[in-house]
């Protein structure tokens, strides 16, 4: 007779993190942004053809964009899945902003160690994560190109024609 440990798993997964893979900055429309959350301990995603599963997002204050899960994606890792959001016309926003998820039925995140399926520990999707949860960054978005207001002239008399300062060559 051998002795056998059996362990019991009752802890549901959680989100532990929530951060974007890029910097701060200005990205122009159709730029693709990653973006990874991090779970608190090893998950298995289980998306069925035709189903989706996306994190929902302010990015203007007036529209909800989504991020789309990218299984697959560099940066994912047994506790880490990978989203992506594409950078649309009018996107501007000072910090942005998760507001929930978008999640058809039968998509599941369960905790690998007990397996897909097991329903005592599937991750249970409400917008409350969002709500309760805070960027481990911060992404600024800016589709708005800089644009140059003034050209100022260090040029005294303001003449720019070659004049006698300089030599002409042929060539």
């Amino acid at each position: 007779m051998t002795n056998a440990t059996i362990r019991i798993d009752t802890v549901l997964p959680k989100i532990s993190a929530v951060k974007t893979l890029d910097p701060n900055g200005s990205y122009s429309v159709d730029r693709v942004i990653d973006i990874q959350v991090i779970f608190s301990e090893n998950v298995t995603i289980n998306v069925p053809d035709g189903k989706k599963l996306r994190m929902k997002l302010n990015v203007n204050g007036k529209e909800t964009r989504y991020a789309e899960y990218a299984p697959g994606k560099e940066g994912e890792a047994p506790n880490k899945a990978m989203f992506l959001y594409t950078v649309a016309e009018g996107d501007n926003v000072a910090e942005l902003a998760w507001t929930g998820w978008d999640v058809s039925d039968k998509v599941e995140i369960t905790d690998s160690a007990v397996g897909a399926g097991d329903k005592g520990n599937k991750f249970e999707f409400t917008d409350n994560d969002a709500k309760d949860y805070k960027w481990s960054n911060k992404l600024v978005i800016d589709t708005v190109p800089a644009k140059i207001e003034r050209i100022e002239s260090s040029f005294i008399n303001d003449d720019l024609s070659l004049g006698g300062c300089c030599e002409t060559v042929d060539g």
